[in-house]
């Protein structure tokens, strides 16, 4: 993933501790099939995938909790009077 791998860390840091293991005959074959990078990928064939999956996330828009006590209050009593 090349330069775009931050972004992925930025979205699930856990994937830094991961560790991938030896990489060298992934790396020794791109080079040999003369592969493009990620980032050509993402501008010729993604070039859209920005748009619905931003490469940082967004903050939010709002913040809180919700309840929903007057549904589980209202769900025993239709269960008392069946």
């Amino acid at each position: 993933m090349d330069e775009y791998a931050e972004y992925l860390y930025q979205h699930r840091p856990h994937y830094r501790s991961i560790q991938p293991g030896d990489l060298t005959e992934q790396k020794a074959m791109r080079i040999r099939l003369n592969c493009k990078p990620f980032k050509w990928f993402m501008e010729e064939i993604a070039f859209d995938l920005v748009k619905v999956y931003p490469p940082v996330k967004p903050k939010p828009f709002a913040r809180g909790e919700v309840s929903i006590y007057f549904g589980i209050f209202y769900f025993l009593e239709c269960l008392v009077f069946i």
